[in-house]
């Protein structure tokens, strides 16, 4: 009999090490918590840094792309389209040299609203006779063209009201871009601004 107690006894003693504590049931938790928390800090982290990178590198792209399309257009034209307004360039390039403007050498750059961001436009390139061409997708906020004629010796001009007119149209040597662009909006980066001036060379 007595032997039996003593096995009961050992068995409550050995069950007894081997149990949790409330403390230690407690303390785990918190430490878990931490770690948790500090796991998903890093995740989210690193997230936002790729939303700001992956924004950063399309919306340069995409400028990147019409400001090198668009100031060769202007540089090889021989003048601007009377009509010509703020939002919509109109260019004569005359791609044969025999300075007689055809259908098919009219050039206009124009914004649309964009199908896949509301609120933004994509930038449309088109000559008269061929397809429509998207430069930039869901990336321009806005765009404002400035028609002048040569800057003066302290690099200040004077716009031109619009739509241009025949008799400016021939006059204008300089056309200012000014572009607002986010790839994103309201994530990654902020909205940028560009503004750049191109001298048409190829004047008449």
């Amino acid at each position: 009999m007595r032997v039996l107690q003593s096995i009961r006894r050992r068995l409550r003693v050995h069950r007894g090490d081997g149990g949790v504590t409330l403390v230690e049931l407690l303390v785990t938790m918190v430490i878990v918590g931490v770690v948790t928390t500090m796991i998903t800090g890093v995740v989210v982290a690193a997230s936002a840094n790729a939303r700001f990178n992956e924004d950063e590198a399309r919306g340069l792209a995409d400028v990147r792309k019409v400001v090198e399309r668009l100031g060769r257009d202007v540089r090889q034209a021989r003048s601007i389209n009377p009509g010509a307004t703020t939002d919509q360039l109109v260019l004569w390039i005359d791609g044969n040299s025999d300075f007689r403007k055809q259908n098919t050498e009219v050039v206009t750059w124009t914004l649309v609203p964009s199908t896949v961001n509301a609120g933004q436009f994509d930038v449309l390139r088109t000559v008269n006779g061929s397809p429509t061409f998207r430069q930039a997708t869901s990336l321009v906020d806005r765009i404002a063209f400035t028609y002048s004629t040569a800057a003066r010796a302290d690099g200040t001009t004077t716009p031109m009201t619009t739509p241009v007119s025949t008799a400016d149209a021939a006059t204008i040597r300089l056309v200012t871009t000014e572009m607002r662009y986010d790839w994103l909006t309201n994530r990654g980066t902020e909205v940028r601004s560009v503004l750049f001036s191109t001298r048409l060379r190829n004047v008449g």
